[in-house]
């Protein structure tokens, strides 16, 4: 990754969008998908479980695709 900084953004937690479904589906990571959904991500990486099974809904919805580190890496390899 060449410049990474250039990839990261300060996001006010005041400006998120709250969705009380997803609040009340996923408890406190509701803010992982409100932000990748304020910057229009393409992708979050993680091993979180309710995450990764709300990945179809995510990437149907809000073209999000949902990885471990070692499906981005696979996928994204250069």
């Amino acid at each position: 990754m060449d410049d990474i900084e250039g990839w990261l953004s300060y996001i006010p937690m005041k400006n998120l969008e709250h969705d009380k479904k997803m609040l009340n589906r996923i408890g406190n990571d509701w803010y992982l998908i409100a932000i990748s959904r304020s910057i229009n991500a393409d992708f979050i990486i993680t091993y979180d479980k309710d995450l990764i099974s709300m990945k179809s809904e995510l990437k149907d919805q809000d073209d999000i695709e949902v990885l471990t580190s070692e499906n981005f890496m696979e996928s994204y390899k250069r």
